[in-house]
């Protein structure tokens, strides 16, 4: 089923953000799962599909397991957010 999946979305041809967006949910699901060889399939295609676009627009689900995952494995993702920190402002 996975495999399947996969192969779908790698042989979509608009990998573009209102893509990403639709696919959210699935994607995190599949970039948070407990085996290794799923989300080593999903990197896999994100590879091969989404990190080809110029630029993307990252749904804040996606964009939190992305920056946990980004400095463990070899993962392209164009126009990433650089992590953003919130000023805390005391009175």
């Amino acid at each position: 089923m996975t495999s399947v999946t996969i192969c779908n979305i790698t042989s979509l041809r608009n990998t573009n953000s209102e893509t990403l967006e639709q696919l959210a949910s699935l994607m995190t699901a599949g970039f948070e799962s407990r085996h290794k060889s799923i989300v080593n399939k999903f990197i896999s295609m994100w590879n091969a599909s989404f990190a080809l676009e110029r630029s993307l627009s990252y749904p804040v689900s996606l964009e939190s397991i992305l920056r946990r995952l980004k400095p463990y494995v070899e993962i392209q993702l164009p126009g990433f957010p650089e992590r953003t920190e919130t000023k805390v402002c005391t009175v």
